[in-house]
């Protein structure tokens, strides 16, 4: 429910998350991307997003 429209900033879809993060340290609450990959997938596809709202 909004009383007022609703705008996306921005799409992103998470795609190449697996690539980008290579190599990188990734844990979430003691699980890894293997564990939970649509986790890592949607915050790597925020990130994605929130950067091209700055440039």
């Amino acid at each position: 429910l909004a009383l007022t429209d609703v705008v996306l900033a921005a799409d992103a879809d998470g795609d190449g998350w697996e690539e980008a993060c290579a190599g990188l340290p990734l844990d979430h609450m003691g699980r890894g991307p293997g564990d939970d990959p649509n986790f890592f997938r949607a915050a790597y596809a925020a990130g994605v997003a929130a950067r091209k709202l700055v440039r």
